[in-house]
């Protein structure tokens, strides 16, 4: 099964509800897009389209961002279902 094979309509949904859940991260942080841009490195109109789901994400970028809030995946996996409804 290839990349081709992806039901567009999910992966465009799991991209909104990971990037919500990075959002509500961010906010716990208590940290504006501009601070988390600085944090991780990026610039946070790019992290901003990540937050609404209009962007795809890397992994290397969720570990980065990971990083920056000093969280690991654990935190992520706890928070993602919170955003999934």
């Amino acid at each position: 099964m290839g990349d081709d094979a992806l039901d567009a309509p999910d992966a465009a949904r799991d991209q909104a509800i990971l990037g919500a859940t990075i959002r509500a991260l961010r906010e716990r942080a208590a940290l504006t897009q501009e601070e988390f841009g600085l944090r991780v490195g990026m610039d946070a109109t790019y992290l901003s389209q990540l937050e609404n789901g209009h962007r795809g994400i890397r992994w290397a970028t969720v570990m980065r961002i990971l990083r920056a809030l000093d969280l690991d995946l654990t935190d992520l996996a706890e928070e993602y279902p919170r955003h999934a409804d």
